[in-house]
C-alpha cells in the first residue's frame, strides 16, 4: 500500500469560510485572536484518544496533524476547515476489518458508506485499505467508477 513520505498541507476541499465564536457548549478553556483563529485549547487528557493518531503539540503550543500546523492552516484557508488524517483513516480501516475478522467466521467485508464523504481522494484511500464501498445514489456510484473503485 502506497504511503505519503511527507505531509501535504492542502485542502481537498473547502466549504465558506466563517470565523469560530467564542462560546463552547462543551466547557473547553478555547482562545481566540481578533481574526477568529483558534490559538489554545484545553482538554482533558481523557480525550485524548479522540484525536487523529497523528496529532502533536508543537514548540509554539499549535495542534499539528500529520505534520501540518492546524493554526497556519486556519490563517491560510479560513475556517471552518475540515482537515482528514489519512493515516489515521488507513488505520481506522485495518482496525475494522481486523475486528470483524476476529469475531466472524468466513468472509467479512467492512464498507464506508459515500454519503459521508464522497471525494475522489477518500475512495481511494477507501479501495486501497481493501474496504467496500456502500453507495445509495447514481452520483456516489459515479464517484466510485471514475477513481477506478473495485
Amino acid at each position: 500500500m502506497p504511503r505519503r513520505a511527507s505531509p501535504r498541507c492542502e485542502p481537498v476541499s473547502r466549504p465558506g469560510s466563517s470565523a469560530i465564536g467564542p462560546s463552547n457548549a462543551y466547557g473547553a478553556n478555547r482562545s481566540y485572536t481578533a481574526g477568529g483563529i483558534m490559538r489554545r485549547v484545553s482538554t482533558p487528557a481523557t480525550n485524548a484518544e479522540l484525536f487523529p493518531d497523528t496529532a502533536r503539540i508543537g514548540p509554539d503550543g499549535h495542534l499539528a496533524v500529520g505534520g501540518c500546523d492546524l493554526v497556519a492552516l486556519a490563517a491560510q484557508h479560513g475556517t471552518p476547515l475540515y482537515v482528514y488524517d489519512e493515516a489515521s483513516i488507513r488505520a481506522r480501516a485495518g482496525q475494522y476489518r481486523e475486528a470483524l475478522a476476529r469475531v466472524y467466521p468466513g468472509r467479512v467485508t467492512v464498507c464506508y458508506a459515500a454519503k459521508a464523504y464522497c471525494a475522489p481522494w477518500i475512495l481511494r484511500v477507501v479501495a486501497d485499505e481493501g474496504l467496500g464501498l456502500d453507495v445509495v445514489s447514481g452520483g456516489e456510484l459515479h464517484a466510485a467508477r471514475v477513481v477506478g473503485f473495485p
